[in-house]
């Protein structure tokens, strides 16, 4: 049964780690294949261990992982169906570099290494085959560019089986019906399949009929390009089921009930299948403000990621879509100053092509107008509050120290204007995902904020040195990320995102050496170049040079990341100071324009596949 199921995917797999076989190479390897099934939270085997065989995964989904020297697990990676582990060991004849656990029940296929060895004997290009494929997972492992698979099963635990949470499980499936062949399962479409009322909760301890229901299920799981499984109520035998059969769980739960775990929900989910990922989904009424108290949702439940959803609202349930197809678009702003005023018109144009933002990040400047976005506002609504924040308000940065003896400005009205537009909202109150990044000059080392109060990092992650005080944290003290990481795609290529956008404005150097630099005096250099007023090339001011200075090692940085970007816009804002504030338009108009003509370029033939 099992090999009439997988004929057409083993084919795949044998021909990933061999090359393309013919029908009579692939029939005499197949005759020397042996099959495993291995339940979840098995060990496939160890680090260490002899390699003594490669595997190739039908069905199911194996995580990779090491224990660091404090003992804690970190994970490496994931193989799903298709993909193959073990093979660098026996190639290289070295023992395993790593933990091999099942997330949940699979079926694999082993090869061993005398068969391994038989084939290439036969077939020596086998062995150039092999090699690039080592490299090229090689690669992927040292430039930190996760592999983003898409999910072939997902469990859809709904906390209170209330009616919105039922909805939103069928507007999900509808979505993702819409480009892929999928299957949607529950107790009663169980039930009905077999017309037996008991089935869907059969135990393991009735073999027949759960080995029945087993070999139904993957004999699904090969017919689609991916199975919705509807859990039952959170003590079943189908949810456990689910459960075991999950790539990725589905927590979802209208934001109204209480958020604290039920011991039901902990004994399912966050014990012995914590290997599993699970995100939670929580649905907020229609036109909600920003969500509150995220933070308790979170706080014991062992959640990889979440999510905040408007009732009603297909936008939203076109982001869970791209998620769990691995098509998530990513936004990477960088930081800059006034000149960050390009992220506004950029931000414009995206809207205006009906490309969608379901992950955001930045540094510096960056931080503030990605959180902008975070927060759920429309390029409208985001131009009059950067407007209103730099041009109709206080400015934010014109209370200046007397005696600069920790930085140049106070940081006070900085503060004020964050707490008037943030109030009292954390990072994972943010309608999108949102991070930001700051430097810890106590440990010299960049951090990476995605969780807490998001005045408090954000504020952080503006703080340039010298220019405003730094920001105390436990862990020391915090200034501009753009020290480490002014253009954090790195960041983005972490989250699992299928598509980055990158809007970079350090590649092109602004401070250039010319013979017609004058030195003048400070005052007349302030009012010249500071506040936008240059009429003459003068010496670069104070702020450029410290910007600059800083972020010198960002700019290699976001080189090394630019192969990795969907989306590359670089607007050319050399001309406008740092604190040039009141070239707002002029500057909102050169990142629209600077990406309407990437988009237009980049684009042309792939726009679709951002949506």
């Amino acid at each position: 049964m099992q090999k009439t199921i997988y004929h057409d995917l083993l084919q795949l797999t044998l021909n990933k780690i061999f090359g393309t076989l013919s029908v009579e190479a692939f029939e005499s390897v197949f005759s020397l294949l042996e099959w495993k099934e291995i339940s979840g939270g098995e060990v496939l085997f160890h680090k260490g261990d002899e390699s003594d065989s490669l595997y190739g995964v039908l069905s199911g989904r194996l995580q990779a992982y090491v224990t660091d020297s404090s003992g804690e697990k970190v994970i490496l990676g994931e193989i799903p169906p298709g993909e193959t582990v073990g093979e660098m060991g026996v190639f290289t004849d070295s023992p395993r570099s790593a933990d091999i656990v099942a997330i949940r029940d699979s079926v694999l296929v082993k090869i061993s290494k005398t068969t391994f060895e038989r084939i290439i004997m036969v077939s020596p290009r086998v062995v150039l085959n092999i090699t690039n494929l080592i490299i090229e997972r090689l690669n992927r492992q040292n430039l930190s560019k996760k592999t983003n698979y898409k999910i072939t099963n997902v469990a859809l635990v709904c906390l209170h089986n209330s009616e919105a949470e039922k909805k939103f499980c069928r507007k999900i499936y509808q979505s993702l019906s819409k480009q892929e062949s999928g299957q949607y399962l529950s107790v009663p479409i169980i039930n009905e399949h077999f017309d037996n009322n008991q089935i869907a909760n059969v135990e393991k301890a009735d073999v027949e009929k759960y080995r029945l229901l087993s070999n139904w299920l993957d004999e699904q799981e090969a017919k689609y390009s991916y199975v919705l499984y509807e859990a039952d109520s959170l003590t079943s035998e189908w949810t456990k089921r689910c459960i075991r059969q999950a790539d990725k769980v589905l927590v979802i739960s209208e934001s109204s009930y209480p958020p604290t775990p039920q011991s039901a929900e902990t004994s399912l989910l966050y014990n012995r299948f914590s290997d599993v990922s699970k995100t939670l989904i929580l649905i907020h009424p229609a036109n909600s403000g920003l969500p509150i108290d995220t933070s308790v949702w979170l706080k014991k439940r062992q959640i990889q990621r979440h999510f905040h959803v408007e009732q009603d609202k297909p936008a939203d349930v076109e982001r869970i879509r791209r998620y769990l197809m691995g098509q998530s678009v990513g936004l990477v702003l960088s930081g800059g100053g006034a000149r960050g005023f390009v992220h506004v018109g950029v931000y414009r144009a995206l809207e205006e092509y009906g490309i969608p933002v379901d992950f955001v990040g930045g540094t510096s400047m960056g931080s503030i107008i990605a959180s902008f976005i975070a927060m759920g506002n429309s390029a409208d609504k985001l131009y009059k509050a950067m407007r209103e924040i730099y041009l109709d308000g206080k400015n934010p940065t014109s209370d200046f120290n007397l005696i600069p003896y920790f930085s140049l400005i106070k940081g006070k009205k900085v503060e004020e204007i964050l707490e008037k537009y943030y109030g009292a909202a954390n990072i994972e109150d943010l309608w999108r995902s949102f991070y930001c990044v700051s430097s810890n000059i106590t440990k010299a080392e960049a951090v990476i904020h995605k969780h807490g109060q998001l005045r408090k990092y954000v504020r952080a992650s503006i703080s340039l040195p010298g220019v405003f005080p730094p920001v105390i944290d436990e862990d020391g003290l915090l200034v501009d990320g753009g020290i480490f990481n002014n253009t954090p795609v790195d960041v983005m290529l972490a989250q699992g995102v299928g598509k980055v956008i990158s809007v970079d404005m350090n590649i092109q150097r602004s401070l250039q050496k010319k013979e017609e630099f004058q030195t003048g005096g400070s005052w007349t250099n302030f009012k010249e170049r500071v506040m936008g007023n240059s009429t003459g090339a003068k010496i670069p001011n104070m702020m450029s040079m410290i910007f600059q200075s800083t972020t010198i090692a960002s700019d290699f940085k976001a080189n090394q990341y630019k192969p990795y970007c969907d989306l590359y816009i670089n607007p050319n804002v050399s001309n406008f100071g740092l604190m040039d504030w009141k070239s707002y338009d002029k500057i909102v108009e050169i990142g629209y324009q600077t990406a309407v003509n990437a988009i237009q370029e980049q684009l042309a033939d792939t726009i679709d596949s951002f949506k």
